[in-house]
């Protein structure tokens, strides 16, 4: 399977907010524990670009204009 997040910085306020509201891709860590949960395993993670503020001004993320954001783009196999 082949896919592509937005992970935020695991320090920024978006990633805490995500968190609190039980959000699976809050932090990449926690993303990948999912994953592996479910039964995948990430074959590779590759970093494909790293954002500061807005992603998507209709989303109303990420919280802080400071917070970094990066775009993950995940190869996983069903284990």
């Amino acid at each position: 399977m082949f896919d592509i997040c937005r992970i935020y910085a695991p320090e920024s306020k978006t990633a805490a907010y995500l968190e609190s509201v039980g959000c699976v891709n809050a932090s990449r860590g926690g993303l990948e524990q999912f994953w592996k949960g479910i039964g995948f395993e990430v074959v590779t993670a590759t970093e494909l670009l790293k954002r500061k503020g807005k992603s998507d001004p209709g989303d109303g993320l990420p919280i802080d204009e400071d917070d970094e954001w990066s775009h993950i783009a995940y190869v996983l196999r069903k284990g």
